[in-house]
């Protein structure tokens, strides 16, 4: 009788052991045939999503490990409501151990050859693209001026619908094609095809590709004054700098010099290709549950709109698409390399994001009780962080986003103990953080800092008026040196009703004015129009420039202990010490 027993109970013993932890393996080394354990990991982590759909229940933590290396996609990996975790547990995507597992969307790049003057070139029949990167480094798309200057215009010609400069800013201009003009207006910049240049004793007058001319020239906002700053990018007579790049779409070469003690033939080129590297895709009535990505570095994806098109940027990183009377602007969002839409419990924790050609994580529409933790976001070409639903498509800025099934909006999410620096590359007007029409927020710990407009934006609307938005808390962050380029943001920026909302305990110092922007100036705190229903307290205000808070049009705010001196608040902004440890990736 006993020995029945045994046998009895054995399988059921061994049964409950498996379903209560099952761990999966993934390597670039594996086989997508293999059974996916530790030692026959599956190769792609498609394989293994799809191994986990197949599971009909679970009875604890499906642990998905992904070995270190590159996972190089060429399609969005899509996670649906089927790919959910099941019975209340999650699906965790992991890197294994202290293994550095890297998502990208980008080919990497060889059969370099010599070409002139120090430049080198290879052959490249893919998508194209608006960033390189070799050896682990953002190179520098050829531009005129070089980096970190730039071209001051004359002024705008709204009769005839020209931008005018100096004819010796235009000189190194040998061809139109595919030539972009990327002027600053205040708070945002523009990326603008060019459509012809007529020379007329000193000046020229610049035209842009349709239609982004008749929406720069008629729009209000942003504003367009005298001795704006701007530069020129994207031609081969720009290229005269160790470090810089260009890509022939015609003739189908890619162009680099490198630096003096650069050998091309031995270094690591990578070119970004897919836009959207993950996308978690559930439906209002089926969200995607229960999914969590620890430790995974996300890289290389691209976004190519500008290089297809004049974008006519207008605050935040989204852009003016369509153009009514002069100032009904309705706006879209650049692609994001992660995106998640209808989703809850959602974890995105101590990842990196870097090398990305847009927003680096975007939580769109129909996100809830979801959390962005202890993640580092470097080197991105628009917003690290975006949050929530803005004017869509075919609404005008000024149309107040309230759903009536309120499972459309972004509520009760966490933003914590990130680090969001040296983000909003090319795209400048983009943000450290933003996030639009939401509630029930909580931003909180995070460390924003070397940035060329604001910090932390929340709100939208530009009006006092009910809409989603409210409950949001701003608390404890530390932001400084921001708005290096721009001007008329914050280190925290607010917009639109926002009842039952806070920002407190938050340390804003060291933000001035850039020689180059031309406008208004850079504030701790802008609470700009129709801000009202916040609750400010015990902030912490140090060496700004254009003074700690201001506010323009705003509603009713409650002002408790604001700009005060507290060591307490300035050592315990940023992160808190359980994450602390993430910044030993800036120690390379």
């Amino acid at each position: 009788m006993k020995k029945i027993i045994f046998l009895i109970l054995f399988p059921l013993f061994l049964y409950g052991q498996i379903k209560s932890s099952l761990e999966i393996f993934v390597s670039p080394n594996g086989n997508d045939n293999n059974n996916g354990s530790e030692k026959k990991p599956f190769k792609t982590i498609e394989r293994a999503k799809d191994y986990v759909k197949s599971l009909k229940s679970q009875n604890g933590d499906i642990i998905v490990y992904l070995k270190g290396g590159e996972y190089y996609l060429n399609k969005t990996v899509v996670f649906k409501s089927e790919d959910s975790g099941k019975d209340g547990f999650s699906v965790i995507y992991k890197a294994y151990k202290d293994e550095k597992p890297v998502i990208s969307g980008g080919v990497e790049v060889k059969g370099w050859e010599k070409y002139k003057d120090g430049i080198y070139r290879a052959k490249f029949n893919g998508e194209v693209f608006r960033q390189l990167y070799v050896n682990g480094k953002k190179a520098i798309r050829a531009r005129d001026p070089e980096k970190g200057t730039y071209y001051r215009l004359k002024f705008w010609d709204y009769k005839y619908s020209d931008v005018i400069v100096d004819i010796n800013q235009v000189a190194k201009i040998k061809n139109l094609n595919k030539v972009e003009m990327i002027p600053h207006l205040h708070w945002a910049e523009q990326v603008l095809h060019l459509a012809s240049i007529d020379k007329v004793r000193e000046y020229a007058y610049i035209k842009f590709t349709e239609p982004a001319n008749e929406i720069v020239f008629r729009r209000d906002c942003p504003i367009k004054a005298e001795n704006e700053a701007y530069h020129f990018e994207n031609a081969l007579e720009f290229l005269d700098n160790e470090g810089e790049w260009f890509f022939d779409e015609n003739e189908k070469y890619i162009y680099y010099k490198p630096f003096v003690n650069e050998d091309i033939f031995k270094s690591k080129v990578i070119v970004p290709q897919l836009e959207t590297l993950i996308k978690i895709e559930g439906t209002i009535d089926n969200p995607v549950k229960n999914l969590v990505f620890y430790g995974i570095t996300f890289a290389h994806s691209n976004w190519n709109l500008p290089s297809k098109t004049s974008v006519c940027f207008a605050q935040a990183g989204l852009y003016t698409h369509k153009l009514i009377g002069s100032n009904e602007q309705y706006f879209k969002k650049p692609e994001s390399a992660i995106q998640v839409d209808f989703a809850q419990n959602i974890k995105f924790e101590r990842n990196i994001f870097k090398h990305l050609g847009s927003t680096g994580l975007d939580f769109f529409k129909g996100v809830s009780n979801s959390s962005i933790t202890g993640n580092i976001f470097y080197q991105i070409s628009g917003n690290g962080i975006y949050l929530g639903t803005f004017s869509g498509p075919d609404e005008h800025q000024s149309v107040m986003y309230n759903p009536k099934d309120e499972r459309e909006g972004c509520s009760n999410d966490t933003i914590s103990n990130n680090v969001v620096t040296d983000v909003c590359h090319d795209y400048i007007n983009a943000c450290g953080i933003t996030v639009g029409y939401a509630r029930g927020i909580v931003i909180k710990h995070n460390e924003v800092y070397n940035l060329p407009y604001t910090g932390i934006s929340v709100g939208w609307g530009w009006e006092d008026k009910p809409n989603f938005m409210r409950n949001n808390s701003i608390q404890w962050n530390h932001i400084y040196d921001v708005l290096k380029v721009l001007c008329d943001g914050g280190g925290i920026y607010t917009l639109s009703r926002q009842p039952e909302s806070d920002i407190s305990f938050n340390f804003i110092h060291d933000i001035s004015k850039s020689i180059w922007a031309v406008g208004a100036p850079n504030n701790g705190i802008f609470f700009d129009q129709g801000s009202s229903g916040f609750t400010v307290y015990k902030n912490v205000f140090k060496d700004i420039l254009g003074g700690n808070t201001r506010h323009n049009m705003t509603g009713k705010l409650n002002y408790i202990e604001n700009e005060y001196y507290d060591e307490e608040v300035m050592k315990k902004s940023g992160l808190e010490e359980k994450y602390k440890d993430i910044k030993k990736f800036f120690e390379k």
